[in-house]
């Protein structure tokens, strides 16, 4: 297989995967939304780290390891699982309230790294990417894979994931955009929190049941 034309594969999947709504869409855009455009932009650079992570794990085979140990694996589901509720339910805490989710859910990210951080573990909570990852590399790389490729395929995805979550975060940062949230804040704070808890719940739940 040609290097070339797989990496470029691996780029085409990822940006399919990244924009693809879920947990760091969501988390990337209330950043945003709620905490202007730095905070958006150190959000989005912890989900790069998370990509990041995935990558390397998938590349040097964490997700065979992973799929050799499924008591760790579900184990691990049901913390990201455990972690998405706790988003969600702080979301629709704050869609009750008269100040809204700037009394919660962001009331601990005080700062640029706070925000980076939320957005690394909100990347992390899924361990699915990782096999995700090391499928990816399976059906798009040669084999055997130098090691400056799975690197490059590796950087591709970082690249991938920060182009898409900058673009959101660029576009979320409208003032347009910003009033018409303002608008309908707690509506749309009450339906994030319900997505992350139906995508916590999925997590934490498939993978019990498949340990089972």
């Amino acid at each position: 297989m040609d290097i070339h034309f797989g990496l470029l594969s691996v780029a085409g999947v990822w940006a399919l995967a990244a924009m693809s709504p879920g947990p760091n869409f969501l988390i990337s855009a209330q950043a945003t939304l709620l905490l202007g455009r730095r905070k958006g932009f150190a959000t989005v650079l912890g989900i790069v780290c998370g990509t990041v992570i995935w990558g390397l794990a998938g590349y040097f085979g964490l997700s065979a390891v992973m799929a050799a140990s499924p008591t760790a694996f579900v184990l691990l589901s049901i913390g990201g699982g455990a972690y998405l509720i706790y988003l969600g339910l702080r979301l629709i805490y704050g869609s009750l309230g008269s100040s809204g989710m700037g009394a919660s859910l962001h009331e601990d990210i005080p700062s640029e790294t706070s925000a980076w951080r939320r957005g690394l573990f909100t990347n992390l909570s899924n361990p699915k990417t990782v096999a995700f990852v090391g499928s990816l590399f399976v059906a798009t790389l040669p084999a055997p894979t130098p090691l400056w490729v799975g690197l490059a395929a590796v950087a591709i995805m970082g690249v991938t994931s920060f182009t898409w979550y900058s673009l959101v975060v660029a576009t979320l940062s409208w003032p347009q955009i910003q009033q018409a949230y303002s608008k309908a804040q707690h509506w749309i704070d009450a339906t994030a929190g319900l997505v992350f808890i139906v995508l916590g719940i999925r997590l934490a739940v498939a993978d019990l049941a498949a340990g089972a």
